[in-house]
């Protein structure tokens, strides 16, 4: 009875997710699938395999250029350029998750000379992120590998590949997650500037079946999304314009005590929607660049006294976890960059500026909210603007278009994932089909959006259960693997010890960040102080 209701919805989350892939895998281990099976019918005899066959056809012709489970041609050789690919690959990195930091930096810290602690940590984990990335592109050219799962297969042991499977296609699934519960904030807005009556805006449900009904559905249900495909400019194009917003307002102090244009609006809209007026006040009062008295008066925080209570930071890095985390498609981007064969490094270089790419939008993000909003941000900082902003409600709509954009790219790899097993069960039979799948997950993800809206705590537990071991765990243990198969062909003996030491330091941290993330945002969910 003392558990917090945030705590209890996450774990409803995670068990939702998992419940349907363990029942699935669970049925394919005892059920018989013969060749063919004739099926008797009153009125004709026909062979059901053709069903099946008609239903991978339509899969093949499906194809998704962002999927985490879809395997490469052996044959394909190399065509995208390093430009091309640094730009896809900050698209990946540069999600739904860019706009919930700053909410969660400011329950470390009131005062913004201590953001240059969040800017180092922030580019601490982008370049560990850049270098585990690399070394999964490493794994893969050193084992031929075309897949993640299938350099773990061939690193670890073909038995263990379940682990790397689950992880990677339960990280489209929190995506997914993510993504609607941007989504419904935007379509409440856009409701709201309609003019419907709050009746309607305000009703989360309502609102949430009509994304699903009305605009997902048929975006998921096509056959053929490669319409969708080169999303990732169109996608940064949003998050920059939402950037630039959060730039304007701060510059020209709409949002600032005592005057701001848009205070008064912002108060009224807080009141209206049960939200504490107090706390958006307070919030104002750290606006305009932190030149208020409170927060000039006193000086930043020292190393030791970030050392000594390290536990929000590892919440914070958690989070981050679940920003960086692409390597379940590295194996896609090392086949398809050209040039490698000429340069070696190219794949480390894609890695390094894509990541510092990603660092430089997440830490101006975090800067710009943090300082517009304050500690009383919304854990969707856009959600923090005023409605009556016409600048805000544009970049908001922006950001949700890029969003939705990218939707259909992701969810594809679960749907697909889900149909391939539901296919070999008579029992999933009625929704071993696009269409059916695609309600079915689609009225799952829905149903617990209207139940969970905060979009930090979301990426927070899935970046320190999955996240981290994705990222900081998997990637050095295939790659010391695959370096200690392949010794015999190392003629320096001491880089190759180097390599393997070093490696070995980065997963027992890596490890150590994973857990110590996982308890204290599980602390944090429920309420208590950390």
């Amino acid at each position: 009875h003392n558990l917090n209701n945030s705590l209890v919805k996450m774990l409803c989350v995670f068990i939702c997710l998992l419940l349907p892939m363990a029942i699935i895998s669970f049925s394919n281990k005892f059920s018989f699938q013969p060749r063919y099976t004739i099926v008797v019918d009153s009125r004709r005899k026909c062979l059901q395999f053709e069903r099946t066959k008609t239903l991978y056809n339509e899969l093949a012709s499906t194809k998704d250029s962002e999927s985490t489970s879809t395997p490469i041609s052996k044959t394909s050789s190399g065509t995208a350029t390093l430009k091309s690919s640094t730009v896809n690959l900050v698209k990946n990195c540069v999600g739904a998750g860019v706009f919930s930091l700053n909410s969660r930096v400011s329950t470390i810290t009131t005062n913004p000379a201590d953001l240059v602690y969040v800017g180092g940590l922030v580019g601490l984990m982008a370049l560990w992120s850049a270098y585990n990335f690399y070394i999964v592109g490493e794994t893969c050219k050193l084992t031929d590998s075309e897949t993640l799962g299938e350099a773990w297969s061939k690193t670890v042991s073909p038995s263990t590949s379940w682990i790397i499977q689950s992880v990677v296609t339960i990280a489209p699934m929190v995506g997914c997650l993510a993504n609607t519960i941007v989504l419904t904030d935007v379509l409440t807005l856009a409701l709201r500037v309609a003019g419907l009556p709050s009746a309607v805006y305000l009703n989360r449900p309502f609102v949430i079946a009509l994304l699903t009904g009305a605009i997902l559905y048929p975006v998921c249900s096509v056959k053929d999304l490669s319409g969708l495909k080169s999303t990732s400019v169109l996608g940064l194009t949003g998050q920059f314009a939402a950037m630039c917003a959060l730039g304007k307002r701060l510059w020209d102090r709409s949002y600032a005590l005592p005057a701001g244009k848009y205070v008064a609006a912002v108060a009224a809209t807080a009141a209206s929607t049960s939200r504490k007026t107090a706390t958006v006040v307070a919030a104002a009062a750290t606006n305009s660049l932190g030149s208020s008295p409170a927060a000039t008066a006193v000086k930043g925080m020292s190393l030791s006294t970030v050392l000594a209570n390290p536990k929000p930071w590892f919440v914070l890095a958690s989070l981050l976890s679940y920003c960086y985390v692409t390597h379940y498609n590295a194996p896609r981007y090392f086949k398809e960059l050209s040039g490698k064969e000429q340069d070696r490094f190219s794949f480390l270089k894609l890695s390094l500026f894509a990541y510092s790419a990603a660092a430089v939008v997440y830490f101006s993000t975090i800067v710009l909210a943090y300082l517009l909003f304050g500690s009383g941000s919304s854990s969707f900082a856009l959600n923090s603007f005023s409605p009556k902003d016409p600048l805000a409600v544009i970049s908001l709509l922006a950001f949700g278009t890029s969003v939705l954009a990218s939707f259909p790219l992701m969810f594809l790899s679960m749907r697909n994932w889900f149909i391939s097993k539901a296919v070999k069960i008579k029992l999933f039979n009625p929704v071993s089909n696009i269409p059916n799948m695609t309600a079915l997950l689609l009225s799952c993800i829905g149903l617990l959006a209207t139940q969970i809206r905060d979009i930090g705590k979301v990426g927070s537990l899935s970046g320190a259960l999955f996240g981290s071991a994705m990222m900081f765990v998997f990637p050095p243990i295939m790659y010391m693997r695959a370096i200690w198969k392949t010794k015999d062909t190392h003629s320096n003996p001491l880089g190759l010890r180097v390599i393997l030491i070093a490696n070995t330091v980065l997963l027992a941290s890596g490890l150590s960040l994973g857990l110590l993330g996982t308890w204290n945002t599980i602390l944090s969910l429920m309420g208590k102080k950390i």
